[in-house]
């Protein structure tokens, strides 16, 4: 799993951007595969495992607090994308992720046409991040969301690194990470020694 995390920072560094946010849409389904015992990936374990260790870096302290962000906008806060929990607000929740992972991997587009979002916007600079915009009438309809695309795979990968020191005596976890494609250095395929694989 680390080799994995390791490559997805360096295409990061590497400017490789689609590569870096491809992968990290993967990490949920990945890390939430691995603590069952068919080692299956699902879209309710992919939402789960999103909601349990990435959410709480997409939300606002307080409803309040956003609210008061928002003021003077006149906003419809029913007709916002996001979620809110309680006393939070969730700008981009485990639903909305796991839409864009399908659209992402399998189209390679980043919105899905069952987004809540009139776009999800990714920048590369030192722009604004996990923040609002709005083009239009203020209301799902027209709402973009601005994501700084390093720190939203970073985000991800720091959430599969806390999870793995978090399953480290899980046996399921254990067991199954095993089975993870990684390099692997004189390898042997039918009697013949290959120098490295990945497998």
């Amino acid at each position: 799993m680390l080799p994995i995390l390791d490559e997805i920072e360096k295409a990061i560094e590497a400017s490789l951007y689609i590569l870096a946010l491809q992968s990290a849409l993967a990490i949920p389904d990945i890390c939430a595969a691995l603590e069952y015992e068919n080692n299956k990936a699902t879209k309710k374990r992919y939402i789960s495992w999103y909601e349990q260790w990435v959410e709480n870096k997409y939300l606002y302290d307080s409803k309040s607090m956003f609210i008061g962000f928002m003021k003077g906008h006149n906003v419809d806060f029913s007709t916002l994308p996001g979620s809110f929990r309680g006393d939070h607000y969730i700008t981009f929740t485990g639903d909305e992720c796991y839409k864009m992972r399908c659209s992402m991997l399998h189209q390679g587009q980043s919105l899905h046409e069952d987004a809540n979002f009139k776009q999800i916007a990714f920048t590369t600079e030192n722009m604004s991040h996990n923040n609002h915009s709005f083009n239009g009438s203020l209301n799902s309809e027209s709402c973009v969301l601005n994501l700084n695309l390093k720190i939203f795979c970073q985000d991800l990968v720091n959430s599969a690194r806390e999870w793995i020191l978090a399953k480290e005596q899980h046996k399921i976890v254990q067991k199954n990470i095993l089975k993870i494609a990684r390099k692997r250095s004189n390898y042997a395929i039918s009697g013949l020694m290959i120098a490295d694989v990945v497998a």
